[in-house]
């Protein structure tokens, strides 16, 4: 939902924070690439109803594994690189092809970038459990 340039809660739906988290699907294709975008609300929105090719769903909750980068979002390849590394000594990831049992994977962006130093920025990595 997007309003204004700026992103917004469902109509009924209030944020409950300035915080946000983004999933890219593995699979792009053609027909593009499927964004999650998640806003965490106070309460479900009263109405659900938004415009194709938007939807509106709950996240089901999981136990996930976080990873933090801070930096310019420009270097979060090599926060990736570090987590892959990781994953393989710890003998949860056999090569970069294990990524897929770790989808979908999102992304939390912890500060604004329009009022933080790039060398400031926050975002963690999040990998869910099965």
């Amino acid at each position: 939902m997007r309003k204004n340039g700026r992103v917004r809660a469902p109509e009924g739906g209030s944020p409950a924070s300035n915080k946000w988290a983004l999933e890219c699907s593995a699979n792009a294709g053609p027909a593009g690439v499927s964004v999650t975008l998640a806003l965490p609300v106070t309460a479900s929105p009263a109405s659900t109803a938004v415009e194709p090719p938007f939807r509106v769903d709950p996240l089901p909750g999981t136990k996930a594994l976080r990873f933090t980068h801070q930096g310019p979002y420009a270097e979060l390849a090599n926060t990736y690189g570090r987590i892959t590394a990781f994953m393989i000594e710890k003998r949860w990831m056999d090569s970069e092809a294990d990524w897929a049992r770790y989808m979908p994977m999102w992304e939390e962006y912890r500060n604004d970038p329009a009022q933080t130093p790039a060398g400031e920025l926050l975002t963690y990595i999040y990998l869910p459990l099965r």
